[in-house]
């Protein structure tokens, strides 16, 4: 699944039928785009669910990383978000 901003909300609601049903084995992967950190709706709530669902992994995209990273554009996995997993081109 990809969405940006408010996107998140629609599918907030598939994946987690998709999460709460016992006998749907389909796995999640969630690339989620903001400006900042602080736009990312329900990163605590999807960062709970990714460390305690196998099934869910969550990619946060930023066009505006916080100060002092040096690249312009980032993609971190919310189980390590301190790892740099996709550098974007300056």
């Amino acid at each position: 699944m990809v969405c940006g901003g408010t996107g998140v909300t629609p599918m907030w609601q598939v994946f987690r039928a998709i999460l709460d049903d016992p006998n749907d084995r389909t796995e999640v992967s969630l690339v989620f785009a903001n400006v900042t950190v602080d736009d990312i709706l329900l990163k605590e709530q999807m960062d709970e669910l990714a460390n305690t669902e196998d099934r869910f992994s969550v990619y946060y995209v930023l066009n505006n990383p916080p100060e002092g990273l040096d690249w312009r554009r980032w993609l971190c996995e919310s189980r390590d978000s301190g790892r740099k997993i996709w550098q974007g081109r300056e």
